[in-house]
């Protein structure tokens, strides 16, 4: 309602004029005033500050420009840049979105985004928001629509591996997503797939969601999977369209490969000596009975992923050290351990890029050729981000 906006732009502009009036501030990068600003660029119409008001609004938007040269934050700089051009101050807004350009990373894949968009520690740290104001200064300051479909990508490709995280970035995403385009009334792309010389014609209902599948099962699958069909996949209109195929069979573990998708795994083995050193186990090593071994576990991602659950199976001739469930934190990596019979499962919230391991100690309890089962590691949020190791053989003496 009118009378809120009013109100609220009142007491942004007594806020605005309080701080000014407050001496001790000395913050160049102020996240407080920033917010106040913007948002009062926005609703400034609302309410017809007197002119003392309207200095000291003046001398902190002047301030800010001022220091803008030291502004690192991202919200703050598309903050900046919108303000200035709700305010009416044209060349600085497009010459502070030219640098935001001009600083961005690009690929096929995610789309434009910044590397320093990342989660921190502050609640400003949020970069579904930062980057739904990115969007926001591509599509009012430059008129740059094939930059803000890129901007949009990425938005998308979080959400593919990730949730949003609270109900202010979802509404973000949505705004950034939905309302900000050169052609609003474009209709969604139509896909068309060919798997050999069979068109898939989707179901009435699945195109209204936009979603369709196709299930091949035994003998069929077999039939179809084995003969390496063509997979043709083509595209009418903009926008971005996903999509996989699943070859799901049985197969002895220790004829499973290694194999990544969007996550990078590998297992080792470390015989833990005496003097706590480590010796690392390879197909030639000979075991003994009663012999410590140490599994270590390394994961490597480029992107984040939440919802992430990591198997391990386990030689049967060979026990855990320590049985007891719980929680672990190794190098910046948080997970829960669930200690079963044959494997153990570790549960992990959220990784973020980087390299993590994991690792727990077993004992060597009986002589003979063994083999290991495999590692694995899938995202529950988006299966198709997963990885296997392969399986190990273990000879052990008496």
């Amino acid at each position: 309602p009118y009378w809120m906006m009013r109100d609220g732009a009142r007491y942004l502009e007594w806020r605005i004029g309080e701080m000014d009036a407050d001496t001790t501030r000395t913050a160049l990068t102020d996240y407080e005033m920033m917010d106040y600003l913007y948002v009062h660029s926005l609703v400034s119409d609302t309410a017809k500050a007197d002119s003392t008001t309207r200095a000291a609004i003046t001398r902190q938007y002047r301030k800010a420009l001022s220091h803008r040269s030291k502004i690192t934050s991202l919200r703050l700089r598309a903050q900046l840049a919108l303000t200035a051009l709700h305010y009416g101050d044209t060349a600085l807004a497009r010459d502070e979105a030219i640098r935001l350009k001009e600083c961005a990373l690009r690929s096929d894949e995610m789309g434009m985004y910044w590397r320093d968009n990342l989660t921190g520690l502050y609640w400003w740290d949020r970069p579904i928001e930062t980057q739904a104001l990115m969007v926001e200064v591509f599509a009012k300051v430059l008129h740059d629509w094939e930059s803000v479909g890129l901007l949009q990508q990425w938005i998308l490709k979080q959400r593919q591996t990730t949730t949003w995280g609270s109900d202010m970035a979802t509404a973000s995403a949505i705004k950034a997503l939905c309302f900000h385009s050169d052609n609003k009334s474009e209709a969604a792309p139509q896909v068309e797939l060919t798997v050999g010389s069979n068109k898939l014609e989707p179901k009435a209902d699945s195109l209204k969601y936009g979603h369709y599948e196709a299930h091949w099962n035994g003998a069929e699958a077999a039939k179809t999977m084995m003969r390496s069909p063509d997979i043709k996949i083509s595209r009418n209109g903009t926008g971005s369209s996903w999509g996989a195929i699943y070859y799901q069979y049985d197969e002895q573990l220790d004829k499973v490969a290694h194999n990544e998708m969007g996550i990078r795994l590998d297992r080792r083995y470390y015989r833990v000596n005496a003097d706590k050193s480590l010796t690392l186990v390879t197909d030639t090593t000979r075991l003994g009975v009663g012999d410590r071994l140490r599994v270590v576990i390394a994961i490597e991602c480029d992107r984040t992923l939440d919802h992430l659950e990591l198997a391990d199976q386990r030689a049967a001739a060979f026990d855990p050290i320590s049985t007891q469930s719980g929680w672990h934190y190794n190098g910046g990596l948080s997970y829960y351990m669930d200690v079963r019979n044959e494997e153990s499962r570790l549960y992990i919230d959220r990784l973020i890029p980087g390299i993590y391991t994991a690792e727990y100690d077993v004992r060597v309890m009986a002589s003979g050729i063994f083999a290991s089962g495999i590692a694995s590691i899938k995202c529950c949020y988006a299966p198709e981000f997963r990885a296997n190791s392969g399986s190990a053989i273990f000879h052990v003496d008496q």
